[in-house]
């Protein structure tokens, strides 16, 4: 806001003092002021020995924040701005300032009441949009608005992929310093163009394939004007499909021609509006030996030969696998033969003769059970089984 001195008084110098700096700071020598908080403050202005006044001043709250896109955008895609408002209509400058005034409004620093606050439109995100973009505020004093810049910041190669990939917009609201503010908050969504990503961080070919396909992510603005250059004459790059729909990509084709032996190339793709340049290291070998086909396979993408070959060249793996199973094959036999094999009965104590007998009665008669048991020899004497005699009781 600004204050005016008395025509009468214009010329004289005079100062300006808030009695809560807290609520409104106002510069001493012009009076123009900034609003910090809600409350009500007095103004006092007084030239000595001439004039001692004070008005009442009550500063309301914010109730309404909003954000718009200057309709002519910025030429670097890495770089946005858009304009902030505090207010419900109008500009943010209360009264008509002089031009020592308007000067002295930077002094102030009134974009430090205000802040930028970024957030993604899609919640498939995992990192803050604050992290990526960096942003810093002012304010115009030839519009009476507050700004806001936007930076992309250095970002990885997965933010970029994701970012890429992802069908998000950045959305950008304003927010009020000093105070709590519970009132309506107006946005704008702005692109998001983190730059560009390729599929592939290196291209392998061979004299048996001699072409593979290169995927480049990016946001459909920038993806219509790329410049894709080789660094070998013998290596030829055709663009096959460009898709502007979600999510947006250009494919191309790299091929080798006539490829004699080994070499090393390079294709660049890089997009005007962002200066961004994407290298590809591109690789051409020479397949003489099997081996050396399937590893061209696995670099191109095929997994299957990549599994054999490693499982081919780790002679360490087979081994292992040969001294397992055998292992595996003893104990299992060791159990088998302990569990299942034939074991000797002891007998009860009570048929265990505990003398030997000195001679058999040959005599059937004189026992009812027949004994099928061998004759007893005089070098080797054995046990033997008996019964009571059941009959001589």
């Amino acid at each position: 806001m600004t204050n005016r001195v008395p025509p009468h008084l214009a010329g004289l110098s005079g100062t300006w003092r808030s009695s809560a700096s807290g609520v409104l700071e106002v510069d001493p020598k012009t009076g123009v002021a900034v609003a910090r908080d809600v409350g009500s403050v007095t103004l006092y202005y007084e030239i000595p020995g001439q004039l001692s006044t004070y008005r009442e001043v009550v500063v309301d709250g914010v109730t309404k924040t909003s954000v718009m896109v200057p309709s002519v955008p910025g030429k670097n895609v890495r770089e946005s701005r858009v304009l902030l408002t505090t207010r419900d209509r109008g500009t943010n400058l209360i009264g008509s300032c002089s031009p020592a005034q308007t000067e002295r409004i930077p002094a102030l620093h009134p974009e430090s009441s205000v802040r930028c606050l970024l957030s993604f439109t899609s919640e498939a995100i995992g990192f803050s949009a604050h992290s990526v973009f960096h942003t810093e505020t002012g304010f115009d004093t030839g519009t009476g608005f507050y700004s806001c810049a936007l930076t992309l910041q250095p970002v990885t190669d997965q933010q970029i992929k994701v970012l890429s990939m992802s069908m998000t917009n950045l959305l950008v609201k304003a927010g009020v310093e000093g105070s709590h503010f519970s009132g309506e908050q107006v946005g704008a969504l702005l692109p998001v163009n983190p730059g560009l990503y390729a599929d592939q961080n290196e291209v392998i070919l061979s004299n048996q394939h001699t072409s593979a396909d290169v995927t480049v992510y990016g946001a459909p603005g920038s993806l219509g004007s790329l410049e894709v250059t080789s660094s070998s004459p013998t290596l030829v790059v055709s663009e096959k499909e460009v898709s502007l729909a979600y999510p947006s990509f250009a494919k191309y084709t790299v091929t080798a021609l006539k490829p004699q032996g080994a070499a090393s190339a390079s294709i660049s793709i890089k997009s005007p509006s962002s200066d961004q340049v994407l290298t590809v290291p591109v690789t051409i070998i020479h397949v003489t030996e099997p081996s050396a086909q399937l590893r061209v396979d696995a670099a191109l993408g095929s997994e299957e030969p990549s599994i054999l070959q490693h499982f081919i060249e780790s002679y360490q793996v087979i081994f292992f696998t040969v001294f397992l199973l055998l292992a595996v094959t003893a104990i299992v036999i060791i159990v088998c033969h302990a569990l299942f094999s034939p074991r000797d009965h002891t007998p009860h104590p009570a048929f265990i003769q505990s003398s030997p007998l000195s001679t058999v009665p040959s005599t059937p008669a004189s026992s009812p059970f027949k004994n099928h048991s061998p004759p007893a020899t005089n070098s080797s004497p054995r046990l033997r089984l008996y019964s009571p005699d059941y009959n001589s009781r």
